[in-house]
């Protein structure tokens, strides 16, 4: 009898082990939607008219709200015991739930693509850079100094576009296995409306995590950088100079303070981060003024 039990098991599907979790992919009357639980907190997407899913998980009971393009609602979805299948309710706006939304659980997303937004994409506005960090995407791309924020749901990314002189939302979606989005952009609060899309071309080399760290000779001087994550801190031998800045793919952006002044600057790093082409300028003002370095030994 043990040996048919541990037969059992070991015929199981891998996903079914671990299946007492929201964690998965599931077949529901709405299609298929993608759920991610963090703590109480459950995030997902599903195919039909974009759809977006928040709520609050208590038990086994799901509370929250739905979101489509031109709609949204709450929603309360039951789970059973080992969280392979749900019963659920969903209405419109501020309505009470009372129409049927039930799913069953079909298989785990794959791990591959928890960090699979980063990398290099050629796009609609140039060349752009996304680094991924468990939910949160960060990037930069050629365009106007364009700078990306957004947060990953499933394979939807919801966020924010940057440029010197303007803002807007973006919505990106990328196909199963990340190598390419189609995405819409707009001005400020907007809905995103107009073409964004697409095609990696590259991924970011794992070398490149902490390569910024390192001894700079620079133009005002020696710089000595260490990086932690995306964080960079540093310093420089002019006026008790120091450097503090945030990494997105090859580009630093941060500030500069000295003994009686402070600003900000942009560094873009080459390939193998051995050198780097950099602006700087006072206070609040958009760094315009040259600071360039390249790498020495310690």
């Amino acid at each position: 009898m043990k040996r048919w039990i541990i037969l059992i098991i070991i015929m199981m599907p891998f996903w079914l082990l671990n299946a007492k979790t929201v964690n998965g992919i599931y077949e529901t009357d709405f299609s298929e939607m993608t759920l991610h639980q963090e703590g109480n907190q459950v995030t997902g997407t599903y195919e039909h008219d974009n759809g977006k899913i928040e709520g609050t998980l208590t038990g086994r009971i799901l509370r929250g709200w739905w979101y489509q393009t031109q709609s949204q609602g709450k929603i309360v979805f039951e789970f059973n015991a080992d969280f392979t299948q749900f019963t659920g309710k969903w209405g419109y706006n501020e309505e009470e739930p009372s129409s049927e939304w039930n799913g069953k659980k079909t298989g785990m997303p794959e791990e591959k693509t928890i960090e699979a937004a980063s990398g290099i994409y050629e796009t609609d506005f140039g060349e752009m850079t996304l680094h991924q960090e468990g939910n949160q995407v960060v990037g930069t791309y050629e365009h106007d100094n364009g700078r990306i924020e957004g947060t990953l749901t499933g394979r939807i990314l919801r966020g924010w576009w940057y440029q010197t002189q303007s803002k807007g939302r973006i919505v990106f979606e990328f196909n199963a296995d990340f190598t390419q989005f189609t995405g819409k952009w707009s001005y400020n609060q907007d809905e995103p409306s107009s073409e964004w899309n697409g095609e990696k071309t590259g991924i970011l080399a794992e070398k490149a995590l902490d390569s910024a760290s390192g001894n700079y000779e620079t133009d005002f001087s020696k710089m000595t950088l260490h990086q932690e994550g995306n964080q960079v801190a540093g310093t420089y031998e002019h006026d008790n100079g120091r450097i503090e800045g945030t990494l997105t793919g090859r580009i630093l952006r941060g500030w500069w303070y000295q003994t009686q002044s402070k600003g900000r600057f942009v560094f873009e790093f080459n390939a193998d981060f051995t050198q780097f082409t950099g602006k700087w300028g006072y206070n609040e003002d958009e760094p315009s003024s040259e600071w360039n370095g390249k790498k020495i030994n310690p």
